[in-house]
């Protein structure tokens, strides 16, 4: 076929009678990262496949111990924060910003310094693992990795699930007598916000089962929608008004349940995680603050906790409710630093506490805007914020709280990132009994064990989202 095309046999691929670059045949080993989803292109030189890849760090043991205990119930501490020594929530925030000129640094306060350099050294260990050796020896290592989606159309989905067979969200909604609880269900669903930076899928309604409610499920992405890009940026001050203008509007007395799980793509930073998303989960702590109901429930999916800004955001939040708790679900990978920030019993409707919330995103919005327009940033004086009110006022054995959260998460990350290692190394051990596992927390959350067959798409009609909410 070649020759028919006009290629001599002997000659090169290359224009002309220049030789080409590309002679040399692409070894093997060389091959080890072309695959679905990694960004390095043909050649790199990724680990052999053949091989068990060396990570160079020190692990507490050596082998994999396929009969240790798995741990099946979360774990958790509530937290409330009625301590009269606390601040109050209509404290004049705005006094108590700091904005400096240096990027922010983990403190010891919140956890053990050399738990967490353990941590970041884990994670610096897998820049040179090949994306498929790391995903195949996180689907063994992990032993909820089977749990998966289940009957939902993603993990995320799941993870709400367990939360809800601990929390109790939608069977504390109001009885029918008190506003309908399917009502409030299906405008819980407005609340799920999962809006990040740059483009997003739209919702796919057309995925949706006959059982859900589709009909009373609001798909809003901002007033300037374009189906991607900044239309559909939560942290675009357009987006928070918006949003916060719909629910006045359709549901004035607030929702029952707000549930943000909002991220994007850290690659290459993932020791900067915290500090990249620090924008993000305020305006998702705004935001929820501003929609909720007085007495409602707020979900919203966190990172590591050791910086003075990110644990000053907990505390803001724990002063506006009865109850709170930072968590890792178990159905949330074990060796990341995820985690959710669960509120219950909203204190107050829409507490000023927004409008100071909202400030502060414009602090970051115009330091976006001025490194956008090549602005030297070193000028800016001063530019990040790295304290929302004076440290010493956070009360309520609060940082006793979070450094004790912090070291059970961080120990379990731990052990879990030395599993993952163990895999990386050798492809050839094999997982724990992740069958038995996933058919135990799937009772446990109140899920039919087997998987009930999924509706064709074709079946559930498509008509245009309701917009009335109420």
């Amino acid at each position: 076929m070649m020759e028919k095309s006009g290629w001599v046999r002997g000659e090169t691929l290359g224009r002309g009678d220049r030789p080409s670059e590309y002679d040399d045949p692409i070894e093997a080993a060389e091959q080890a990262a072309q695959f679905i989803g990694s960004k390095h292109g043909l050649g790199f030189k990724g680990a052999a496949p053949t091989k068990g890849i060396r990570i160079d760090v020190a692990l507490s043991q050596d082998e994999v111990d396929l009969n240790r205990e798995i741990r099946m119930q979360d774990e958790y501490e509530m937290i409330s924060l009625s301590d009269p020594a606390c601040l109050s929530p209509d404290y004049d925030w705005h006094r108590g910003l700091v904005l400096e000129n240096e990027e922010p640094m983990p403190d010891g306060r919140f956890c053990e310094e050399e738990l967490v350099n353990q941590l970041f050294q884990f994670k610096s260990a897998f820049d040179d693992v090949p994306p498929e050796k790391f995903k195949e020896a996180r689907m063994k290592a992990n032993p909820y990795e089977r749990v998966g989606k289940h009957i939902f159309q993603n993990r995320a989905a799941l993870k709400m699930a367990n939360l809800d067979s601990i929390f109790k969200f939608t069977q504390t909604l109001p009885c029918p007598g008190e506003g309908g609880a399917a009502v409030a269900v299906a405008v819980a669903v407005v609340g799920v916000l999962t809006s990040v930076r740059g483009a997003l899928r739209g919702c796919r309604l057309e995925k949706f089962n006959k059982q859900s409610p589709h009909h009373n499920f609001h798909p809003y992405y901002g007033p300037h929608d374009d189906g991607f890009g900044v239309a559909r940026d939560v942290t675009n001050p357009d987006n928070v008004s918006g949003f916060l203008g719909l629910i006045e509007q359709h549901r004035p007395q607030g929702l029952d349940l707000f549930v943000a799980d909002g991220g994007f793509s850290t690659e290459g930073q993932e020791n900067r995680q915290e500090l990249v998303m620090r924008q993000l989960i305020l305006c998702q702590f705004l935001i929820g603050l501003g929609v909720l109901r007085q007495g409602g429930s707020f979900v919203c999916k966190i990172f590591d906790n050791y910086l003075p800004y990110t644990v000053e955001l907990l505390f803001m939040m724990g002063l506006h409710f009865a109850s709170v708790t930072v968590m890792k679900p178990l159905t949330s990978r074990p060796a990341n630093s995820e985690r959710y920030l669960v509120g219950q019993g909203l204190l107050r409707r829409s507490p000023p506490v927004v409008g100071y919330m909202r400030h502060v995103n414009g602090i970051f919005n115009d330091l976006q805007a001025a490194i956008r327009a090549n602005v030297d940033t070193a000028r800016l004086t001063p530019r990040e914020p790295v304290h929302l009110f004076p440290p010493e006022a956070i009360g309520g054995g609060f940082l006793e709280y979070i450094r004790r959260t912090n070291i059970r998460i961080a120990q379990q990350q731990r052990a879990a990132l030395e599993e993952l290692i163990k895999y990386i190394r050798d492809p050839t051990l094999q997982p724990v009994q992740q069958a038995t596992i996933q058919e135990d927390c799937y009772q446990m959350w109140g899920l039919p064990v087997c998987r009930p067959p999924h509706p064709l798409s074709a079946s559930l009609p498509i008509v245009a989202p309701s917009p009335d909410l109420t």
